[in-house]
């Protein structure tokens, strides 16, 4: 079923005259319009991910500054998916290697979560070593 035909389908029949020509004509040229977004949107879908990105694998080629030449397809998406796993994330190795490669030696401490049966209401759950940050969370 074509949009046409369900903007068709969704106007009232007591009140609208589903033939009359004004208003075939409006519904064609909206259920068109409709089409074709529904269209485009599926192929920016498959342009998201490189494995269905097709023609455009080039672009992704280009925005990860990879090189293609001497690669077969499946090569050139294997190493655009591996040049995107190696981007990181938010993981603490991620960040200490980012930190390094520009000349900072870093460590990432994460804060314990308050846990039932564990902590108690008066527990403090940071400190932060600054007194005026610290007087902010006073009780």
């Amino acid at each position: 079923m074509n949009y046409s035909q369900l903007l068709l389908g969704l106007l009232p029949p007591v009140s609208y005259n589903r033939s009359e020509k004004a208003i075939r004509n409006a519904a064609v040229i909206d259920g068109n319009c409709l089409d074709n977004i529904l269209n485009s949107s599926h192929r920016k879908l498959g342009v998201i991910a490189p494995r269905t990105s097709g023609n455009y694998l080039v672009r992704w080629e280009k925005l990860l500054n990879l090189d293609s030449s001497g690669k077969n397809g499946q090569q050139r998406i294997q190493s655009v998916i591996t040049k995107i796993n190696e981007i990181g994330g938010l993981s603490i190795p991620y960040f200490t290697q980012l930190a390094a490669s520009i000349g900072y030696d870093i460590t990432i401490t994460e804060p314990q979560p308050f846990r039932a049966g564990m902590s108690v209401a008066s527990d403090r759950l940071t400190a932060y070593g600054d007194a005026i940050i610290e007087s902010i969370f006073l009780i």
